[in-house]
């Protein structure tokens, strides 16, 4: 979200502006669907909203797909007691300036119009069009701000202490705008495997966020990345497309398509 967010704070030009206030937007739907398709995944795997997931990997996820998941976890979380804190309150208005949902809605509906060739022409044009996407786009961004107490990190190694029957886990915090976290510290009551993206809810539970959000080697960058499960590969191939939340990216992992084609289903104990 950070390098996106800076992106439009850079633009020089008002039709640059226009596009990386689109890219925030894709950024943030994303997002916020995955921590919501995570979260659901952990609570009540064989949930519709995971089932429809699973049916727009086929096509490819668009922000319509997160928003759905999105919706469906707001839902679940209302009668959960430890639920990622402030997810059942994206569908509520508040204060005059809309939902989160209904904000991301708008905005998704001007990335159709980009994408269907109405993309402003001129600066004037572009600059007329942010006067009213802008204010969405802000209130979008403080409504997802609970985001930020279910930060994410990286395993990186854990040792079990078997008198408090807890493990120490060594992580890598990510929720930065670059891939070089900062190195930290925290305990689970499950084991967790090495290498893995995590959300860390109330602060005491570690919910998977894969296959949804994973972190990569980029082969074009040459550096680590996050990458998030874009699509299942058209015609017979297997493995998922990932796309790159900084670069765009995309490459195929061939480890995580059962994962996606399992979403929806009741998961064996």
């Amino acid at each position: 979200m950070a390098r996106t967010v800076r992106a439009l704070q850079a633009a020089p030009t008002a039709k640059e502006q226009y596009e990386s206030l689109l890219e925030v937007a894709d950024a943030l739907s994303i997002s916020a669907g995955a921590v919501a398709a995570a979260w659901l995944r952990s609570v009540d795997p064989a949930i519709e909203g995971l089932t429809s997931l699973r049916r727009a990997y086929d096509r490819g996820v668009t922000q319509g797909s997160w928003h759905d998941v999105l919706r469906a976890a707001a839902q679940r979380a209302v009668d959960t007691p430890d639920a990622v804190p402030g997810l059942s309150k994206v569908h509520r208005s508040a204060r005059g300036r809309g939902s989160l949902l209904g904000n991301l809605q708008a905005l998704v509906e001007e990335r159709n119009r980009w994408a269907h060739g109405s993309a402003p022409r001129t600066n004037p044009e572009a600059a007329e069009r942010l006067a009213g996407l802008l204010p969405r786009l802000e209130a979008a961004l403080d409504q997802a701000m609970f985001l930020k107490e279910s930060p994410w990190v990286v395993t990186r190694s854990s040792s079990y202490r078997s008198r408090e029957r807890v493990f120490d886990v060594f992580v890598w915090w990510a929720m930065g705008d670059h891939p070089e976290f900062e190195k930290g510290r925290i305990t689970s009551a499950a084991p967790l495997e090495d290498g893995r993206l995590y959300m860390l809810v109330c602060r005491e539970r570690c919910v998977d966020l894969t296959p949804f959000v994973v972190q990569r080697h980029c082969e074009v960058c040459r550096s680590i990345e996050l990458f998030h499960a874009d699509r299942l590969p058209r015609g017979n191939a297997t493995g998922v497309v990932l796309k790159s939340f900084g670069s765009g990216h995309a490459m195929t992992d061939d480890s995580l398509g059962d994962d996606l084609l399992g979403l929806g289903e009741q998961e064996s104990v």
